[in-house]
């Protein structure tokens, strides 16, 4: 691998991670300031997911669209809808979730990206049951599908955000906790380390950035338990394959 090459992939996606930061904090203290404590609630108390993972502009399709720059909170699309350039390995992104695969417009391409959120809905939905969550809770969805977006195998591998439920179950499910929770999903206990071409405080920022523009769109979470099917058990980097930092492990 080319050293400079990595070092400037590295510079370019600090340098996004601070500015949508920056965005997210400003969107956050505008609605703070409009709607105040209501913001915790905002989103209602549960999400049917068959309808939200059947339309890009459902709140959950919007929200993992704010999280990638490409839709703001009341789901209009921004110019990087249309297309841009990821700022790690040069490709072009299209469509809500910033797509990276072939598709003809970016509308196709949602629709592509809401079939494989569907070709998992089922893992997540076990999941958490088994751990006595509700999976129609909106900031848990919301928090895996767009995990899940960002960086498949933090969200579904050894040790991903799956794993860490039951912990999620006893803490409660909070922006804070579930920030945390993403973050620690990057992960990989079988290399015993953080698998990500990032500094950890830039992996961490960007963790709390993505959920806060979460929040904005669903609401803060509130800890929502399922009756238990079973008792309770326990593109940033190598772990991504998302649209974010889409790939970047084939441009290193």
């Amino acid at each position: 691998p080319d050293p400079n090459l990595a070092a400037e992939q590295q510079q370019a996606q600090a340098s996004l991670v601070s500015g949508l930061q920056k965005q997210t904090q400003g969107d956050m203290a505008s609605l703070m300031a409009r709607y105040g404590t209501q913001l915790a609630l905002a989103g209602g108390s549960s999400l049917d997911l068959n309808r939200e993972l059947a339309s890009p502009d459902s709140r959950l399709s919007v929200a993992i669209g704010v999280a990638e720059g490409t839709r703001t909170p009341d789901g209009a699309r921004t110019a990087a809808y249309t297309r841009h350039t990821d700022p790690g390995n040069g490709g072009t992104n299209i469509g809500t979730f910033s797509y990276q695969h072939a598709a003809a417009s970016p509308a196709q391409a949602d629709v592509q990206q809401l079939q494989e959120f569907k070709s998992v809905q089922p893992q997540y939905e076990n999941a958490c049951r088994k751990a006595g969550l509700d999976p129609s809770n909106p900031l848990l969805a919301a928090t895996f599908f767009d995990l899940y977006n960002q960086a498949p195998a933090a969200a579904i591998n050894e040790g991903g955000l799956l794993d860490q439920l039951p912990a999620l179950a006893r803490k409660g499910i909070t922006p804070e906790n579930l920030a945390q929770a993403r973050y620690q999903s990057f992960y990989d206990p079988e290399k015993k380390k953080f698998d990500t071409n990032l500094a950890l405080p830039d992996l961490k920022a960007d963790q709390q950035r993505r959920t806060d523009c979460l929040v904005q769109v669903v609401g803060g979470g509130e800890t929502k338990s399922a009756t238990p099917t079973a008792p309770p058990a326990g593109k940033i980097g190598f772990r991504s394959e998302g649209p974010e930092v889409a790939k970047l492990k084939q441009a290193l």
